[in-house]
């Protein structure tokens, strides 16, 4: 395979890959979509692009009924071959801490991933490779914790949580604890997103979650219209996640959940408008039906999508107050702008990163120093 340098992509590059990615929509539906946009292709940054936005499968398998040139086609398909073995080895990994959960006894959902794939592609491994999203009850986590290290992952947290103040500031302010190790990378969720809001919680999701095979195991999922918190958790930095929306609300039993809040129906329309907007392929009552009666303005996902489709990795760490701003704030539209209030100050003054058991009150005052320092350095001095 060729090299693809990990730098940020062509701008036009992108351009060309979405232009392809929406003939190859088009084509799916049984639309004939010549592509547009190509003009003179730069191969190495159009497979950059490819890469970076993980979308080899969906362009391989429409690469004939598109008219894509046999050259661009051919450098394509053995990014394709990569991803679907990432995939298989990821429904391997996925049913293993599936079964890793159940012989545990512990309730649990798997997101994204290869359900997501089978979900959108009726195949466990054309969505790609990745890493393993678990979804427990945050009173679960310390059981899981201790199963998954039994069963050979390798935790960022030495030990499991137990009940006290850092538990509670790290079960309010974060979502997550990461497992790394020869099973694979894995993310143990006892929240969906970053808030408490816009989706229920974990033991309301548990009770509604959609049942997908792997390999023989029958697994949990969340219920298909979830992909769109994923897109925007993301800020709509990635075609491949965008593919599965376009897909996904082309099935007619994907539908709002009928509790869903305010907030949770804006999200939802925000994201299938934009996918509908720069991949079409959205059925017109589907819109309606997922958007509302008005059309929804696309102009806020776009930025978001402008600022981060050229990048390798979109991590907030990187990015100066100025810009670090807009992201709490589209944060609040979703999910209160209290709740957002919160985690910018939890993130700026007092990150749960920053506490362990039994740290005295001078402690935690070194440690909301260190990160005053690490603040200036990262958002201030280096801009």
């Amino acid at each position: 395979m060729p090299d693809v340098p990990d730098t940020l992509a062509s701008a036009d590059a992108v351009a060309q890959v979405v232009a392809v990615v929406r003939a190859a929509l088009a084509a799916e539906a049984g639309r004939v979509a010549p592509v547009d946009g190509l003009g003179a292709v730069d191969e190495s940054a159009f497979l950059q692009a490819v890469r970076l936005h993980r979308v080899a499968g969906v362009i391989a398998e429409s690469a004939r009924a598109i008219g894509l040139p046999a050259e661009l086609a051919a450098a394509v398909r053995p990014f394709a071959r990569e991803d679907a073995a990432l995939g298989l080895t990821l429904a391997d990994r996925t049913r293993r801490a599936a079964l890793t959960m159940a012989g545990a006894g512990i309730p649990v959902l798997v997101m994204k991933g290869c359900v997501l794939s089978a979900q959108t592609t009726g195949s466990l491994t054309l969505r790609g490779g990745g890493d393993i999203d678990l979804l427990v009850r945050p009173d679960d986590v310390a059981r899981a914790h201790t199963a998954l290290v039994a069963a050979g992952w390798d935790a960022h947290e030495a030990s499991p949580p137990t009940p006290g103040p850092v538990w509670s500031w790290t079960s309010h302010m974060r979502r997550e604890y990461l497992f790394t190790g020869p099973p694979g990378e894995l993310d143990l969720h006892w929240r969906v997103g970053l808030h408490h809001r816009p989706l229920p919680a974990a033991s309301v999701l548990l009770a509604r979650a959609a049942t997908v095979d792997v390999d023989g195991v029958p697994v949990r999922t969340l219920a298909p219209s979830a992909a769109c918190l994923h897109v925007h958790l993301d800020r709509y930095a990635r075609l491949r996640s965008l593919v599965d929306i376009v897909r996904l609300v082309r099935r007619p039993d994907v539908r709002m959940p009928v509790d869903a809040g305010a907030q949770w129906r804006r999200l939802v329309g925000d994201v299938v408008a934009f996918a509908g907007d720069l991949l079409g392929g959205v059925p017109p009552e589907r819109l309606r039906e997922l958007c509302g009666s008005s059309s929804v303005p696309v102009e806020r996902q776009r930025a978001l999508w402008e600022r981060a489709c050229v990048r390798p990795i979109w991590s907030n760490d990187v990015l100066p107050i100025r810009d670090l701003l807009p992201v709490y704030a589209e944060r609040g539209r979703y999910s209160g702008y209290g709740p957002a209030a919160l985690m910018m100050a939890s993130d700026f003054v007092l990150p749960p990163e920053r506490l362990h058991p039994g740290m005295s009150a001078a402690d935690v005052a070194r440690a909301v120093a260190a990160e005053a320092r690490d603040f200036v350095d990262r958002r201030l001095r280096h801009h």
